[in-house]
């Protein structure tokens, strides 16, 4: 006879090929139908402790862009947040949220320092302005 086990959602008896593996306590069929209800809406609530309608009101405060480079995506924007005080800072794309920040550590002084960088290069008072070889 088939081994069966308890479905601690549905609470049917269901053989065990219909488990994940062999700790698995929530069948195939309920867990598919989870993440299928699993919204945007819960996941802002669970995680950020926001509503759907203040990722809005942020994203139209926004212009539906992303804070840093002003650039519009076809998904959704990401909220940032500090990971050390928790503060949602506001909403950014993926590239900003999960390259410039992290690659600047969070820190202004950084931020500050590849602004100047940019705006006055080293290199233009050792060899002045020089283009490079390469293919731009």
């Amino acid at each position: 006879m088939a081994k069966t086990r308890l479905c601690t959602k549905c609470g049917s008896r269901r053989l065990n090929k219909f488990f994940k593996s062999h700790r698995a306590r929530i069948c195939t069929k309920c867990q598919k139908t989870r993440t299928r209800t699993y919204s945007r809406a819960v996941h802002l609530r669970e995680t950020y402790g926001i509503s759907m309608a203040e990722y809005d009101r942020m994203l139209k405060a926004q212009n539906g862009r992303c804070h840093i480079c002003n650039g519009t995506r076809n998904y959704n924007l990401q909220v940032d947040h500090c990971h050390t005080t928790g503060l949602i800072r506001g909403l950014l794309c993926k590239q900003c949220n999960k390259r410039l920040l992290p690659a600047a550590k969070d820190r202004v002084d950084r931020l500050h320092a590849a602004i100047n960088y940019l705006t006055n290069p080293p290199a233009f008072k050792v060899i002045g302005e020089r283009v490079a070889a390469c293919e731009l």
